[in-house]
């Protein structure tokens, strides 16, 4: 099995390329409050154009109505993908993620790092 392995490795970015159309505006924001006028402010701290999934719904068996609700949305993107546009995406206190997929935004809930050996190499949105 060993030699195939990195075969394997090099062919599922390729076969997962195919279904990854759609360009994509991925931003990294945090929420400030902004004392002198009494709100919050959104500041972009970084945002770069990717390719992702098509939005879909979750499955109905891993809708729990708690963690994952009817209505979210999950889109799969290959980690290269993220790598090549030079941002990270890691779980930060007080800094949230926006993806805009044709013209419609929506916040990241929830991700979930898929690896391969030590490396990654899918990343599973949850979008709301």
């Amino acid at each position: 099995m060993g030699s195939f392995d990195s075969f394997f490795r090099e062919l599922g970015p390729a076969i997962l390329s195919l279904f990854v159309d759609k360009k994509s505006l991925i931003r990294k924001v945090r929420d400030d409050y902004v004392p002198e006028e009494g709100v919050e402010a959104r500041r972009v701290l970084v945002e770069a154009t990717i390719l992702v999934s098509p939005p879909v719904p979750f499955k109905v068996e891993r809708v729990d109505g708690d963690s994952i609700l009817a209505t979210d949305l999950v889109v799969y993107i290959p980690a290269k993908n993220l790598d090549d546009a030079g941002f990270v995406l890691e779980d930060e206190t007080d800094i949230n993620y926006h993806l805009v997929v044709d013209g419609e935004e929506h916040t990241v809930h929830n991700f979930t790092v898929f690896f391969s050996g030590d490396e990654k190499g899918l990343y599973e949105l949850q979008l709301r």
